[in-house]
């Protein structure tokens, strides 16, 4: 199935996000809009540890008003390569310089009205670092025991979807 766009108009253009909105005509000839959100997009790490447990961090997000726990994530620079930007966040969030960064695919976050595209990665070998906060960031970092992560999944602790999508696309390399 196919949407033919007739038209596209510019309504914000913003910092993270661009929102157009489109006239559409559907293959029935019906004509519609598609209001979109242009997202360059972000990566997600699951970091496995020595230890046994899993790297998150928790912080405010502004448009929830709560601390969220999520995996380290990040957004893409505009043109920027997935791996570079999971390389950097790393650092960033959790203050770690990964070895082998193995590709877990990616996932559609919103797709009935967002192009945002998140690159999912898993890590088990990697060095220590110190962690480099964006000026803007304010994240506590949390070291969770594999099972308690399930859990918490499960009892409604854990609710960001790509942290949720990318624990479970691991579970077998955790379990």
């Amino acid at each position: 199935m196919i949407e033919k766009k007739i038209k596209s108009r510019i309504i914000y253009q913003g910092k993270v996000i661009h929102v157009k909105c489109d006239d559409v005509v559907l293959e029935n000839g019906i004509k519609t809009k598609r209001e979109i959100v242009e997202h360059r997009g972000g990566v997600c790490c699951l970091v496995k540890t020595k230890e046994n447990k899993i790297l998150f961090v928790s912080q405010f997000r502004y448009a929830l008003a709560e601390d969220v726990l999520e995996l380290p994530a990040g957004k893409r620079e505009a043109g920027e390569d997935p791996l570079t930007t999971i390389k950097r966040e790393l650092k960033e969030e959790v203050g770690i310089i990964a070895d082998e960064i193995i590709e877990c695919g990616y996932i559609y976050p919103t797709p009935g009205y967002s192009s945002e595209k998140i690159y999912l990665y898993y890590v088990e070998e990697y060095r220590e670092g110190e962690q480099e906060f964006d000026s803007d960031e304010n994240l506590i970092l949390h070291e969770i025991p594999i099972k308690q992560a399930y859990e918490m999944i499960n009892d409604g602790r854990i609710k960001d979807a790509k942290t949720i999508c990318l624990l479970m696309k691991c579970q077998n390399k955790l379990m």
